[in-house]
């Protein structure tokens, strides 16, 4: 499977392994004092691993295990990047109405030496959210003021996943990072009702200890879930593989303590306990190998059922999600043919095909038994890629893809490309019945649910692109991000430009909380903000920022 910007995927990689240290400046100081230090001293709490590691000062000194770093409840760290509401005047740009003025609030920088690089950003239940991300930094920084002296003990140890608890107004509460002696990555996280996180993951680390029991390699690349209580304690972990490489990448609450979990195997043959599947990628020439894999985890930690899917080339989950007894799984497949467990979904690509790199779209329901309940695929005659997938309002699901064919049909009628690669919405119900789709000259990344039964889309405007709407791109010489609401009728309702940015931005987590949408992204270059000095990033850091839930139609932040 390839992907349509695989040249910014091969950028940020050649950037990101130079090693060359962040630089994020601090902005909107209040003459040049900080108005808060961070505390030396960092409670460190250790989990049945006291024998393993090391605690002197702030650092944290080998560890192949979890370290809980609480930030002190009285710590203040300091809001460098708030920005204050301002509006302006509207006027006519070119016959398209513009309000150029300021309309963000609240902007955080989480930066480290090494680069930090956003997964997943989720609501917490009552009140806060959390941020997962991984770094190959030693240090780590939130807002310019330091979190952890040593986020890694060693160059040669580098490779943490994190967690990040913040409250509401976006400030650090508590801090956990999974370390092992080799590279851990999250991929997913999701939250229960009762507070319990959910971590999905993979690890190279030759042996990996998740509350106190250790967990060795099976293989490369391995997965991992994780559980962790209201109090941030380990309750249950899980690990998987085989000779190659394999992983878990997406996550939902299964709502009684358990997980259910997706990812892939491109290991010939793996081992799940009970199960065990054999793979059908035997002649895959592709990049991304590997067949689905779908599985329930209980309150304790076991397997309940898995199952596996896939063709003969590459397929990748983009999203799942739960609710009312059933989930939802979308994707890309690159095999002439997906088996989800229903009828056959044939590839639609008549020009490229698996054997050049193309993909198509699916989508899937099933019970949290397992059982398929529907299945579908979408696609044209070249390169379409579903990027995320996220819970709709009411049920059903919301997903974001782009398409290089020449037209995509997800169930509403043609959507006509009219350049290089256009973006869409979709909605779809619990039973996979087409609800709306919409389409963007521009890279759309993320989706929300928003109030009413509506939607909330976010993503990237280059200056060549229109957007919603045939007006032109903002001035300047960047890029900008752009934001749009979506009725229940799949209407697209206020829509807004702002915040230019240089170099390569991704966007990672949408949230709808109350009146505002938060959102988080990574980024390498300058993010110029309004009313603010640029913030720079020589590394990857990961950007976290307030706005409107809801917007006005048109309206340029």
């Amino acid at each position: 499977m390839c992907y349509p910007r695989l040249l910014l995927m091969i950028t940020l990689l050649s950037l990101a392994c130079g090693g060359e240290q962040a630089v994020v400046d601090d902005v909107a100081q209040a003459d040049g004092q900080r108005r808060a230090e961070v505390a030396s001293d960092l409670l460190v709490e250790l989990d049945a691993v006291a024998d393993k590691v090391e605690v002197r000062g702030p650092e944290l000194v080998d560890a192949t295990t979890i370290d809980v770093v609480d930030i002190k409840p009285d710590l203040e760290v300091v809001d460098t990047l708030d920005l204050m509401m301002d509006t302006h005047q509207e006027e006519l740009v070119d016959g398209c109405e513009q309000s150029p003025g300021a309309l963000l609030d609240g902007w955080r920088i989480l930066a480290s030496d090494g680069g930090v690089v956003l997964a997943a950003l989720v609501a917490r239940p009552g009140g806060g959210y959390l941020v997962a991300a991984n770094s190959d930094g030693q240090s780590l920084s939130w807002n310019g003021e330091e979190l952890v002296e040593a986020a890694c003990p060693a160059p040669t140890g580098c490779g943490d996943a994190l967690l990040l608890w913040l409250d509401d107004q976006l400030q650090v509460e508590g801090l956990i990072r999974v370390h092992g002696s080799g590279v851990d990555r999250v991929s997913a996280v999701a939250v229960d009702p009762d507070g319990q996180v959910l971590v999905a993951g993979t690890t190279d680390s030759q042996q990996l200890e998740l509350g106190g029991v250790s967990y060795p390699s099976a293989g490369q690349l391995d997965g991992f879930v994780l559980a962790l209580g209201a109090d941030r304690e380990v309750l249950w972990a899980y690990r998987s593989g085989g000779t190659l490489d394999d992983g878990w990448n997406a996550i939902a609450t299964d709502g009684a303590g358990g997980a259910i979990v997706g990812g892939w195997f491109e290991s010939p043959f793996i081992d799940l306990g009970d199960d065990s599947f054999v793979s059908q990628d035997d002649n895959c020439i592709l990049l991304d190998c590997g067949d689905l894999l779908l599985a329930r985890i209980d309150a304790t930690g076991a397997l309940t059922w898995a199952n596996t899917f896939g063709g003969n080339q590459g397929e990748r989950i983009a999203g799942l999600h739960s609710g009312d007894g059933v989930f939802s799984v979308v994707g890309s497949f690159g095999s002439w043919g997906l088996d989800l467990g229903g009828e056959l979904i044939f590839m639609q690509e008549t020009i490229c095909g698996p054997m050049f790199g193309c993909s198509d779209l699916f989508a899937a329901g099933y019970s949290l038994a397992g059982d398929h309940l529907w299945s579908k695929g979408f696609g044209g005659d070249l390169l379409d890629t579903t990027l995320s997938g996220a819970p709709a309002p009411a049920g059903g699901t919301l997903f974001v893809g782009e398409f290089s064919s020449s037209s995509l049909d997800v169930g509403g009628g043609p959507m006509v490309n009219n350049g290089d690669h256009e973006s869409f919405v979709a909605r779809i119900d619990q039973q996979g019945g087409y609800l709306w789709s919409l389409q963007a000259d521009a890279f759309l990344q993320v989706a929300a649910a928003g109030p009413q039964d509506s939607a909330f889309v976010l993503g990237e405007l280059a200056p060549y692109q229109i957007g919603f709407a045939e007006c032109p791109a903002p001035a300047g010489t960047g890029s900008q991000f752009l934001a749009g609401n979506i009725s229940a009728a799949g209407e697209l309702g206020g829509h807004a430009s702002f915040a230019a940015f240089s170099g390569p931005l991704t966007l990672g987590g949408l949230v709808i909380a109350g009146e505002y949408a938060v959102a988080g992204g990574t980024f390498q270059g300058t993010l110029e903000l309004p009313e603010a000095k640029p913030v720079e990033a020589t590394s990857e850091a990961v950007f976290i920022f307030l706005m409107p839930a809801t917007l006005t139609v048109p309206e340029a932040i």
